[in-house]
């Protein structure tokens, strides 16, 4: 009887555990991770909306230059108003201003450049994830803009800024869950079965990187050679990014799923550049913002060991930027001596977007700034909690 009493116990607890992680807990965010989150969409943005297209003509119009011509997003006359008007658009919309006009102009000016790319004959989407983040938010504002009209309350008792960031997290997710979808349909339900073909993807990919325009790939032959030898290898570590992007759905129930699912799509990214040469640092940095969000979960962790985790968390912040600075003498010397530091700034945000200076080497450059900001921004929140404990002191005297 007592061994069938505590079998009875253990399934209900793994019952509730289990029903914890999945039980839907709306994410309420405090005003300044919805700064964070708007100031990583326009980190993303920004590079793009700074890049220079040389496009003349639309040889294969795409979705509306069949009928509008969008070569106006070459013209370097007019982009050098837009860009630096949208850049300034941007920083407003940083700090919630006005949202529904300041984020017009990016928006209109990512989806023109975007269908202006697309229209030379081959479909990139590396931007389209940061279109479609940028429409949501603009929606989510205009949404709440007008809210007076309809007089309702927001789902879930949620201010204009969470919901922002909720129909983000959504559309992001979306994505994941429609890829996962196109290759169930696409491969007629034999996903799984056809992985073994991976390893001619990886030869096509290092090809397009060798004789395109992306620079010279990583040098994965060995690895192309590996899974057409032993085809188990590919339906072991890439068929399992299917029910990852299919299930992607469950990454919004809660925080603890964000940040589940956040992690494997980070890691399944970065497995995927090192394999085949393709830039998904977008994807990463929204995922890392949205999902991710480490601050918060360093705001908490400084909660249980002080009771006012002020200090902690802007010592943190002010340490994740000093990293970044700092990070300029990690890289490489002779990335030293042809950049300044001002213009290293500058080019490891183009490096992002794998423009700029930095194209051959953006992903290393990239990994080195976040670790570098990582450390320091441990170190900032350690001596924000050494600072507190000693105005403690002082006050207690």
């Amino acid at each position: 009887m007592a061994t069938d009493t505590n079998q009875t116990v253990l399934r209900k607890s793994w019952l509730e555990c289990l029903r914890s992680w999945f039980t839907y807990e709306p994410m309420k965010h405090a005003w300044w991770e919805t700064i964070l989150f708007r100031a990583g969409i326009a980190w993303c943005a920004w590079p793009t909306l700074a890049s220079h297209l040389t496009f003349t003509t639309q040889p294969r119009p795409h979705g509306i230059a069949a009928w509008v011509d969008l070569t106006f997003c070459s013209d370097p006359k007019l982009m050098a108003v837009l860009s630096p008007l949208s850049g300034v658009c941007l920083l407003l919309y940083v700090f919630n201003l006005a949202v529904p006009f300041t984020l017009l102009l990016p928006l209109v000016l990512s989806f023109t450049m975007g269908t202006l790319l697309n229209s030379q004959g081959a479909i990139n989407h590396t931007n389209q994830i940061i279109t479609l983040t940028l429409l949501v938010q603009w929606l989510a504002a205009l949404w709440c803009a007008t809210g007076w009209r309809r007089k309702s309350l927001q789902p879930d008792s949620q201010t204009g800024y969470q919901l922002a960031a909720d129909w983000t997290r959504q559309a992001v997710m979306s994505t994941y869950v429609v890829s996962a979808i196109s290759k169930l349909v696409e491969s007629g339900g034999l996903w799984f079965r056809d992985t073994h073909y991976f390893g001619l993807q990886i030869v096509k990919s290092s090809g397009m990187a060798k004789y395109g325009d992306t620079g010279p790939g990583n040098d994965v032959q060995w690895l192309a050679q590996s899974i057409i030898d032993h085809p188990w290898m590919a339906t072991l570590f890439i068929g399992v990014a299917l029910p990852l992007e299919l299930f992607a759905f469950l990454g919004l129930l809660n925080r603890r799923l964000a940040l589940l699912f956040g992690l494997a799509l980070f890691a399944f990214h970065s497995t995927v550049t090192e394999m085949m040469n393709l830039n998904f640092n977008f994807h990463k940095t929204l995922l890392l913002v949205l999902f991710i969000n480490p601050v918060w979960w360093i705001w908490q962790c400084a909660k249980r060991l002080d009771p006012r985790p002020f200090h902690i968390t802007v010592g943190a912040t002010i340490g994740f930027f000093a990293g970044y600075i700092l990070s300029y003498w990690f890289q490489p010397g002779l990335l030293r001596m042809a950049t300044p530091l001002p213009d290293y700034i500058g080019e490891s945000l183009k490096a992002i977007s794998g423009g700029g200076a930095f194209t051959e080497d953006g992903e290393k450059i990239i990994n080195t700034i976040m670790l570098t900001a990582a450390i320091t921004s441990a170190l900032g929140a350690a001596a924000g909690s050494i600072l507190y404990n000693l105005k403690a002191k002082d006050s207690s005297r």
